[in-house]
């Protein structure tokens, strides 16, 4: 009989474990005037676990030449949080909201200027597929 593999079986350990914490505690709400969420993808490769991260252009209205993770604000149609960070990989990287499994939130924290609340949201990526940055927002993308 095949024997499952080791760093497969680890994985998902990680991934059940991880999804288990995520949901055992309710994530604490910054109440503020605005609302985004960022994606904290954790990318499984054939060696190891990485995160998705992005370096922003020279030209976007802030944080310019920054490492960041797909982010953005709450737009109408957007669902919930979770919504709000699927669409901005898909928007920023061409990471396809299928590709990600969404684990759960971490807490709320206010921006620099107090206006705004980011909400991140961890996803599992299983198989990353060939990601496209969009030009006016991403210089490029990559696993660290």
């Amino acid at each position: 009989a095949p024997r499952p593999d080791g760093r497969r079986t680890e994985r998902a350990g990680v991934r059940v474990a991880l999804r288990e914490r995520l949901c055992a505690v309710e994530p604490r709400v910054s109440a503020r005037a605005g609302a985004e969420a960022v994606l904290e993808a954790v990318v499984e490769t054939e060696k190891d676990l990485e995160l998705l991260l992005t370096r922003r252009t020279e030209t976007v209205g802030s944080h310019q030449g920054q490492v960041a993770v797909p982010s953005g604000g709450v737009e109408p149609g957007d669902e919930d949080l979770e919504a709000t960070a699927l669409r901005e990989a898909d928007e920023e990287v061409a990471l396809l909201p299928s590709a990600v499994e969404v684990l759960g939130r971490l807490d709320a924290f206010p921006t620099v200027s107090d206006q705004v609340a980011v909400t991140p949201v961890v996803g599992w990526v299983r198989q990353l597929p060939p990601l496209r940055a969009q030009d006016a927002e991403v210089a490029r993308g990559r696993r660290s």
